[in-house]
Order: C-alpha cells, then sequence, then structure tokens
C-alpha cells in the first residue's frame, strides 16, 4: 500500500502566494456574503453562511499542508506550524482589536463598554465563541447586543482546529513510527472518524441547543474535515464534468444564502448544502468557469484581502451612528469603501509583512522570538481591555449607589404610580429619569436561586417573604418575564404577610405546550419536573403564572389550560398575570440614539404593542378557579407605549421590565392579587 497520502498540485496554477485561484474565488464569495448579510440581513438571510465556506476552505488547506508535510518529510513540526498560523493571523487580528478597543473607550458607554471589552479579551485568546455560547444560555446576558467584535467567534473556532489537528497528526506519526505503511490508512480513519463523530453530535445539538452547536467548536469540527477530507482524496471532477460541478456548488451555495435564515436549524444537517457546494466548487478545479473567473484581478484582490475585509467590516457598521435598518444606500456605500480601503492598506503594511518578512529591523524572526512577540502583545490588548473594564465598573457601581439613594427616597408618582387616577399625577414632571442608560441592562430584580438552569433542566426555587408566621403561601411560575417582576414579589410578600417561592426558567411558560420550539424539549422537561415538586410539595393557597409574548397558538391556550386543571381547586387560585406589551424593534438602540428624546422616538402604538393574542388571558377566561391580574394599564397607561413611565424606564431591553419599574409595581401586584383572593374565597 502506497504510503503517499496527497497529490501533488500543480505549480503552474497556483497563484498569489501558492493559493489555487478557486480558492481564492470562494473566499471572495464568503467574505461578500457575509458583508452582505450583516448590511442587508432581510435580503439575503443566510448570508452567515460564508462563514461556512470559510471553515472548509481552512480544512482543505491546513489538513492539505498537514498531509503533503508527512508525506515530505515523514513528520508534523508542531513548532514551524503555530509560527506560520501566528504570523498569518495574530497582527492583523490584535490591530483591529486595539483599535476597537479604543473606539469602545470613546463611543460605547455602562455596559455595552463593559460587554465590548469582555469579548475583547476573548478573542485576544481565541475563546470568543465559548463566551459568546455561554452568553446565549445565560438568563443575564441572553438579550445582549452583538458586539463590533462578535465575528471573532470564528476566528476562536479556526484557531483552535489549528492547535488541534496538528498534535492528532503528530501522535498518529508517533503511533506508525514503526509501521509507516499504515499511516495513511490512521490518518484516513482519524479525519473519517473525527468528521462522522463531529456531524452526528452537530445534527443532535443543533435540536437540542442549537446555541452551543452553533459556536462550539467540537461541533463545527466536520466542516473543517470535509475540507480535509477532499484534501486526503484529492479528488479534481473530469474537465468534461467541471462545469456542472462548479455550477452545481455555486448554486448550492447562493441558494443557501437566500434560504436559510435565523429560524432554520444551524448548522447541523442543513449546513451540508453550503459545505458540499464549497467542496464541489474546489473538486471542480481552476479549469471550471468557476475557476477561470477567479483569475481576474478584482476576484484575486477581494479574494487576497478578505481576512481583512472580515476582520474590519463589523465594527465599522456596529460605530456607524443610526438603526441598520434606517441606513440608506449612500453611507452603506461608505462602509464598503471604507472596509476595502482599510483591508487594504493593513495587508499591505500589517498582514504581509508579518507573514512574510524574515526580519524586523535587525531582529531575526525565529520561532521563539516569533511566539514571545505574540505573548506580549496579546497581553498588551488584553490589558488595554482589563484597565477599561475596571474604570467602568467603578463608573457603574456609582451610577447604581445613586440610583438606589433616589429610588429609596420615595420620589411621589415615580414609575407605576403616575399612572394610579387616584394620585392625580401630571403628565410630566422634573425629577431624573431612571436607571440611567449606562445601567439599564443590569437593572434586573431577577435572582440567580431564583432561576432554573438548562443544561441538564433544573428546578431552582428561592423563597421571599417571613420564613414562618404568614398569612399565605404562593408559588409563581413562568418564564424571564416572571423572573422580572422578581423585586414586585417581594413587595407584596412584605405588604400581605405571604410567603412566595419563585421558579423561573428561560422562554418556558408553564404549560404541557412549550413557548419556545427551539428549546421545546427542555421546557416540557422543565415542566415535568414543576408537575412532580406540586405533587410532592405541600399545596399551595395561590399559584402566580406568567410568560412574555403575544404571538399564541390553540395549542399553547390548550397547553396551558391542561396543566392549570391539574393544580387548580377551590383551595388554590392560579393568577395568571397578563402577558406585558411589546416594545419596538431596536429597542435599546432608539434609547442609545435618543437619550433626551426617549418617548418622542422610541414609542410604540399601542395596537401594535397589543397586538396579538394574550395566551395566559384566554386560557384564564375558560378554566375554573384561574384568573387573570393585569398590571398593563400601568406598564402602558397610554396611546402610545413609552419606554419612560413617570420618569421611570419600564423596560431594560426589548421584553424586560427594569428593577426600578418593578418595584413600583409591587404595591399594586399586592393589592389586585388579594382582591382576587377575597373573591374567589
Amino acid at each position: 500500500m502506497s504510503t503517499s497520502l496527497v497529490r501533488p498540485v500543480a505549480p503552474a496554477v497556483r497563484k498569489s502566494h501558492g493559493l489555487l485561484p478557486e480558492i481564492q474565488g470562494l473566499r471572495a464569495v464568503a467574505v461578500g456574503l457575509v458583508f452582505a448579510f450583516h448590511l442587508w440581513p432581510e435580503r439575503i438571510p443566510g448570508g452567515f453562511i460564508g462563514v461556512d465556506i470559510f471553515f472548509v476552505i481552512s480544512g482543505y488547506l491546513i489538513i492539505g499542508h498537514l498531509l503533503r508535510q508527512l508525506r515530505d518529510d515523514g513528520r508534523v513540526d508542531l513548532a514551524g506550524f503555530w509560527t506560520r498560523r501566528i504570523r498569518r493571523i495574530l497582527p492583523l487580528a490584535l490591530v483591529v482589536l486595539f483599535a476597537t478597543a479604543i473606539a469602545s473607550w470613546f463611543l460605547a458607554q455602562g455596559e455595552d463598554r463593559i460587554q465590548y471589552l469582555e469579548e475583547i479579551i476573548a478573542s485576544v485568546f481565541f475563546s470568543e465563541n465559548w463566551l459568546l455560547a455561554y452568553n446565549a444560555v445565560d438568563y443575564i446576558r441572553a438579550d445582549y447586543d452583538p458586539s463590533p467584535v462578535q465575528q471573532f467567534w470564528s476566528l476562536g473556532v479556526e484557531e483552535q482546529f489549528y492547535l488541534l489537528l496538528p498534535v492528532l497528526f503528530a501522535l498518529v506519526v508517533f503511533a506508525t513510527r514503526r509501521r509507516q505503511q499504515l499511516r495513511s490508512r490512521a490518518v484516513l480513519i482519524l479525519l473519517a472518524g473525527l468528521f462522522t463523530a463531529s456531524l452526528i453530535a452537530s445534527v443532535l445539538f443543533t435540536t437540542t441547543s442549537p446555541e452551543t452547536a452553533y459556536f462550539a467548536t467540537p461541533l463545527r469540527l466536520w466542516e473543517f474535515l470535509a475540507g480535509g477530507l477532499a484534501a486526503f482524496t484529492a479528488i479534481r471532477i473530469p474537465r468534461r464534468w467541471s462545469t456542472l460541478a462548479a455550477t452545481a456548488g455555486t448554486a448550492a451555495i447562493i441558494l443557501s444564502a437566500f434560504l436559510i435564515n435565523e429560524e432554520t436549524a444551524f448548522p447541523g444537517w442543513v449546513a451540508l448544502v453550503p459545505v458540499v457546494g464549497t467542496l464541489a466548487v474546489i473538486a471542480a478545479g481552476h479549469e471550471s468557469w468557476f475557476g477561470r473567473l477567479s483569475t481576474f484581478a478584482p476576484v484575486l484582490w477581494v479574494g487576497g484581502i478578505s481576512y481583512g475585509i472580515y476582520l474590519w467590516h463589523w465594527p465599522i457598521i456596529q460605530f456607524t451612528p443610526g438603526e441598520l435598518d434606517q441606513i440608506g444606500i449612500t453611507t452603506k456605500a461608505f462602509i464598503i469603501a471604507g472596509t476595502l480601503v482599510l483591508a487594504w492598506i493593513t495587508k499591505r503594511t500589517i498582514e504581509d509583512p508579518a507573514r512574510f518578512a524574515s526580519t524586523i529591523g535587525s531582529l531575526r524572526l525565529r520561532k521563539s522570538t516569533v511566539g514571545i512577540a505574540a505573548i506580549t502583545a496579546m497581553s498588551l490588548v488584553a490589558g488595554t481591555a482589563w484597565a477599561g473594564i475596571n474604570t467602568t465598573n467603578r463608573e457603574q457601581a456609582e451610577l447604581l449607589a445613586y440610583v438606589e439613594a433616589i429610588a429609596s427616597g420615595g420620589l411621589e408618582c415615580f414609575g407605576a404610580e403616575s399612572a394610579d387616577p387616584a394620585l392625580a399625577c401630571p403628565s410630566t414632571w422634573d425629577g431624573p429619569i431612571l436607571p440611567p442608560l449606562q445601567v439599564l441592562r443590569s437593572d434586573d430584580s431577577n435572582r440567580a436561586e431564583c432561576w432554573s438552569g438548562d443544561s441538564p433542566p433544573t428546578v431552582n426555587i428561592c423563597t421571599l417573604g417571613p420564613e414562618s408566621g404568614y398569612e399565605l403561601r404562593a408559588l409563581a411560575l413562568g418564564d424571564s418575564y416572571n423572573g422580572a417582576l422578581v423585586a414586585a414579589y417581594e413587595t407584596t410578600a412584605e405588604l400581605n404577610n405571604w410567603q412566595i417561592d419563585v421558579a423561573s426558567r428561560r422562554s418556558c411558560g408553564w404549560s404541557s405546550a412549550p413557548t419556545s420550539a427551539s428549546r421545546s424539549e427542555a421546557c416540557l422537561t422543565w415542566n415535568e419536573l414543576i408537575d412532580e415538586y406540586l405533587d410532592e410539595a405541600e399545596p399551595y393557597d395561590v399559584i402566580f403564572t406568567t410568560a412574555a409574548g403575544r404571538s399564541a397558538s390553540e395549542s399553547l391556550v390548550v397547553g396551558y389550560q391542561e396543566t392549570w386543571q391539574a393544580h387548580a381547586s377551590s383551595e388554590t387560585l392560579i393568577i395568571a398575570i397578563a402577558s406585558p406589551p411589546r416594545t419596538r424593534n431596536e429597542y435599546i438602540a432608539c434609547l442609545n440614539d435618543h437619550p433626551d428624546s426617549i418617548n418622542e422616538e422610541c414609542s410604540l402604538d399601542r395596537s401594535e404593542a397589543f397586538s396579538g393574542i394574550d395566551a395566559l388571558s384566554v386560557a384564564a377566561a375558560s378554566t375554573d378557579h384561574v384568573e387573570v391580574l393585569d398590571l398593563n394599564d400601568l406598564i402602558c397607561p397610554g396611546d402610545p407605549c413609552t419606554p419612560v413611565v413617570g420618569n421611570a424606564i419600564a423596560y431594560r431591553n426589548s421584553g424586560h421590565l427594569t428593577r426600578t419599574f418593578v418595584e413600583t409595581l409591587g404595591p399594586y401586584l399586592a393589592e389586585r392579587a388579594a382582591d382576587l383572593i377575597a373573591t374567589h374565597r
């Protein structure tokens, strides 16, 4: 059996530092799709599959390089490989991260600045993908807007791949040192086995934990390995079939970009479409129409600066004033032009010199020198971001203390009180608007001990009010909107001398029908655990339940009814707190863009805010021993629904109330709940 691992690529078809023209063409397509998706997400909803194209290309090139090294040298030069990766990837990445850190300091404020700088540190150490995976399932961070370095998640996946694969190849070399004739088969088994395991895991996790499936390196590894297997087999489509292969592959990529969207379960098996399409274009080779088109100077130029385009375009978009859907074509043209110019300049001045120079001044670039320089530069950029986080945290602490001092002063007509007709409050007054926008996102009354986890589903219950001597025992169940009401439950427990247990879970109402399809399995499991708890616990006098959302289906209404009927009785009253009104699109961005005219610019017509059906209220109307408690007259007392009610900002994000406002709802929740219980008894 031959020990040759790859077929040599004909030097005549190589361009631009040894790269095949079809590879440069695919890079141009990939970065173009990502850029277009970020500028026109509604027109090219699946443009993010450009990242998948990059993954396949990286696997094809990197594994191909390792295979050639095994064939020519019989070993893997780990230090040499990683040195080349550092010189190729790190210099421009650190320049972009440092520039973004400086921009974040001057252009972002408060919690946004902290988030951006935290993600910059993660990106410096190529772990942004894991931070985003964690943020996606964390209650506090799940609603974070994209940061200007979010694009570094894919770079993190790539770098982790670059760390792993050479080590595995080296282990294969060691394991077959006495039987080199088996080395080719061992490499194939390694690549094929990892590909299969990663793909199966990706499909499974895409169904059960889509955030993890999207960002986790092991679940994306198969895309790199698909390219690696293509390099191993060195398959080239015969010339007479190359046009068909290139056309089919290009069609798969284009269809993916336009038909895949944010509702698609991705990556999973769906990602096979752009991955196979990319492989088909590569296999068609330079003699296909795609390969010939890729030799045109503009295509080669864009492919050559694609790395810079990918890194620069997103922070430029993020720091451009205004909301994306309101940015005109002229501004977007400037964004495109600015990105191309920056990418070209930094390629000439940073990428290429760092990649190809043998010396810097009189200093020879040895492997050890490159490693020391990399660690030093990474530490400087991360240290700059860390210093910014510490300074901003001190500012945040001072602001929160100010909010606490003002709110505890017993302001009249503040928050929900302003909507109380019995108080005859003025329509406007000159007091401060609270909380300040810098601390808006963290102004949350939910507590970790009241919050149930996702993986695996658990039930965490916190207790509010007196431990003994209480007049009534209640339980509050629901999604994150239920969690946002913790401060109001706490006030209710204090005013009415009740003990209230609270259990909340993300996107999960107390229903046998899940409120979120993407988390349906875990949500149903959580509800089963709740039912088991209720069957074993001492009966509650009252069970509060609520959930956000006004896109109700008949199955959701029935799900509420079936669940409630099993627990509602003359001894146990269920109180369904009506779902809250919607906020406008780009709510946080609007508040930040118009801090001095929030209500004028960021309100939403009442008809739109309350459009749809509140499944909770519908289900309660036809279920015995269930009553509706509506606080929405206090959250949206007029038309339009305004973000600021009685000088309190009602929502800390697009779907959750601020602690500042919830505290003002507490007395009304206590009074209205007591009235419903008195009627029921």
